[in-house]
């Protein structure tokens, strides 16, 4: 009976050890493969994709396994997420657009996350990590920049080799990882500008040359009416009627000048098409000497052309080329003339 209840007491105790034990290796591998899973998490934060864990052995080999593949399955999403990034990048580089995303929030207030190839060349920048640099351009345009806001439309301008460069901003704001975030699109509209003023322009004046010509031409065609039934006697005295003789021919005069002046410019803003050819510059200078020489021979004013190369073609329109130098001609000769008339 005693050898019995011992024999019990040792297999109990065998067995609470048995289940001791397990529970301790238990909570030990459990720590071991919890302190493995943390360590892949905070790799996998600090985008550290050198981790890997060994396979070889038997013990833990299945687990290892697991986290290894979860750290591939990683790697893989990573690599597809910046292969799709600089997809986009690649496409809004083809925008003629230039694109600025811009972060909102406190900290980094202004601060540049993106900027495409089309926002460089607009800007005439090499790159920019924040606003504040297109100071550096103007005040004004940093300013217009940081003031931009969601679904407003604003213009401003810049200078640069080029000119006076006009822009068009607009912004939309969004939230982008968790942060608030500008996007600020803006292109050049300095041609459709300068086509709507040149437009403008041209309505205006041809409204004031219609204008001008209403009213001008009554008073041209009155005027050479008078001239033509003032009677040779009457009540006025010689020189009273040789003053209104003269005073209607003034009047007329100057009437006629104006009304040739107004078709000219008429002529002169409705250029005809350019016909362009091959032409000898040669035969063009000979013909413009040809074309000037009466006003040339009246003032004793030479022209000579000295050609350092033989058989040189231009291709252009030979009437509107050779018409723009003639009145070159024609101005260097009434120069000359003012400037020799002015020495005592």
């Amino acid at each position: 009976m005693v050898l019995s209840d011992v024999v019990v007491w040792c297999l109990a105790g065998a067995v609470f050890g048995l289940v001791l034990g397990s529970l301790v290796m238990s909570l030990f591998i459990r720590k071991r493969l919890n302190g493995k899973l943390q360590f892949l998490i905070d790799a996998l934060e600090d985008n550290d994709m050198n981790i890997r864990f060994k396979e070889k052995r038997i013990f833990r080999r299945v687990f290892n396994v697991q986290l290894n593949r979860l750290r591939d399955i990683y790697e893989r999403k990573q690599d597809e997420l910046f292969a799709r990034e600089a997809y986009y990048a690649r496409l809004l580089d083809q925008v003629k657009s230039g694109v600025l995303v811009v972060d909102q929030t406190e900290l980094f207030s202004g601060r540049v996350i993106y900027a495409n190839a089309a926002a460089l060349s607009l800007l005439g920048m090499s790159g920019i990590t924040h606003l504040r640099q297109l100071r550096l351009i103007s005040e004004e345009l940093a300013h217009d920049f940081m003031q931009c806001k969601h679904g407003n439309e604003l213009h401003t301008s810049l200078y640069n080799e080029r000119g006076k460069v006009m822009l068009s901003l607009s912004a939309i704001e969004m939230q982008l990882n968790g942060k608030a975030v500008k996007v600020v699109v803006f292109h050049d509209i300095t041609t459709v500008m300068e086509s709507h003023e040149n437009i403008s322009w041209d309505k205006l004046i041809r409204v004031l040359t219609h204008e001008i010509m209403n009213t001008v031409m009554p008073i041209a065609s009155l005027s050479q009416a008078l001239q033509s039934e003032l009677p040779p006697t009457g009540k006025w005295t010689g020189a009273e009627r040789a003053a209104l003789q003269q005073g209607l021919e003034t009047i007329a005069s100057s009437a006629d000048g104006l009304v040739r002046f107004v078709q000219t410019y008429r002529k002169m803003t409705h250029l005809a098409v350019p016909v362009k050819r091959a032409l000898s510059v040669r035969d063009l200078v000979d013909k413009v000497i040809l074309l000037t020489q009466e006003q040339r021979a009246a003032q004793h004013v030479e022209m000579t052309y000295t050609e350092y190369s033989e058989d040189i073609l231009l291709y252009a329109d030979e009437g509107q080329l050779s018409q723009v130098l003639v009145n070159m001609v024609k101005n260097a000769v009434q120069a000359e003339l003012a400037t020799s008339m002015s020495q005592p």
